[in-house]
């Protein structure tokens, strides 16, 4: 279910009206985040996990989280950041997700499992689906109806700030914003600084500026989120989703967390979070009251706007309390194993734009794989990745 543990707020109840929803979803090792539009249409931002069997803890979580929220009814996007498997091996098992009206992948097609290559096809041939591959160096600046939200005054409205760009499959991840009212959520995959620098040098910085929700980059490793893009955004809130347990990946950085421990928003209820000071170093576990949030202690974490107000929501404060609560093998690992040094907190929608937006560039089309008005199941209306 849900969590209901709030951590902090704007300050201010939120009130009556459509609001946007965003799940980070405890995957171990993985992302999964789960996006409800105020429109009432589900995107589902990434779905997997290092551990990527469908017998396992996290597919099994991810699934009933999942079917928790949307009811079993049908989610309407799918975007899948990049090929690796811990962004993407749970997405053709979702049963939501069996028939998602707009597909969008970054990279290319050849980065991904054949797992997930069959299903991308599979999409493909359906009458009424739309597939997106991007252009290398792809940055568009102005909302886009097709990730299942319009694009009209009160809607919210998701942008592509980055996908394929650089040479490496990270760098390539699909960077989305999405805007509701006065807050923005920044989803980046697991882009790099490089990708980040991209952003920065195309993207409008009024566009950018402080930004209410970001979910840091490669699970918060060193080689993302640098200084001048947590600098530049200046988020109130960060989710950090990592399972603070492999040694080799060392996800979180204690240095990430750190830095963006500077323009985070203080006063939220006191929590756990981990990190590493690098690769086959021993994990630490540290106090905060600080809106920095990592899934390994605080389990699943829901951010709610109604585009004035916003609520920001954990299943835990630690994760002692999370490995009590819910059977995940890798917290309790965690808690059992892990020499953890601990600390005190030492810090209190299917329409186009009508009309120019103010501040926004021109909208470039990705490439689109679709059936031809027509034509059979199968054909498409331009080349196969």
């Amino acid at each position: 279910m849900p969590p209901t543990k709030v951590i902090r707020n704007s300050g201010t109840k939120l009130g009556k009206g459509p609001k946007l929803t965003v799940d980070f979803i405890d995957s171990g090792q993985g992302n999964a985040v789960l996006v409800t539009y105020p429109n009432g249409n589900y995107m589902l931002v990434d779905c997997g996990s290092q551990a990527t069997s469908t017998t396992g803890w996290p597919f099994t979580h991810v699934q009933n989280y999942i079917t928790s929220v949307t009811g079993g009814n049908a989610i309407s996007c799918v975007v899948l950041s990049h090929g690796d498997d811990d962004h993407t091996a749970f997405i053709p098992h979702i049963a939501e997700a069996t028939r998602p009206t707009y597909v969008h992948y970054g990279g290319s097609i050849s980065e991904y499992s054949k797992e997930v290559q069959d299903w991308i096809a599979k999409q493909e041939g359906q009458k009424g689906q739309f597939v997106y591959k991007y252009k290398k160096d792809t940055c568009i600046s102005q909302p886009d109806a097709d990730f299942a939200s319009e694009t009209t005054p009160g809607e919210a409205w998701t942008m592509v700030l980055s996908a394929s760009f650089g040479k490496s499959p990270n760098s390539k991840s699909i960077v989305l914003m999405i805007r509701f009212g006065e807050h923005t959520v920044i989803l980046p995959g697991d882009a790099d600084t490089t990708t980040e620098t991209f952003i920065l040098g195309k993207v409008p910085k009024k566009l950018l500026n402080r930004s209410t929700v970001l979910m840091p980059g490669h699970h918060g490793a060193f080689e993302s989120t640098g200084a001048a893009w947590a600098k530049r955004l200046d988020p109130d809130v960060d989710v950090i989703s990592a399972s603070g347990t492999n040694k080799a990946y060392a996800h979180p950085s204690c240095a990430t967390i750190k830095l963006l421990e500077e323009y985070c928003l203080a006063g939220a209820l006191s929590h756990d979070v981990i990190c590493s000071d690098g690769k086959g170093s021993d994990f630490k576990r540290s106090a905060t009251v600080e809106s920095v949030l990592t899934t390994a202690t605080n389990g699943d974490v829901r951010f709610v706007s109604d585009g004035t107000n916003w609520k920001l929501m954990a299943s835990s404060t630690s994760a002692d309390e999370l490995a009590q609560e819910q059977p995940h093998p890798l917290l309790r690992s965690m808690v059992t194993n892990a020499p953890w040094t601990r600390r005190p907190a030492d810090r209190q929608l299917a329409v186009r734009v009508q009309g120019p937006v103010p501040g926004l560039g021109p909208l470039a089309e990705p490439e689109v794989h679709a059936a031809m008005p027509g034509a059979p199941n199968g054909s498409p209306s331009t080349p196969g990745p």
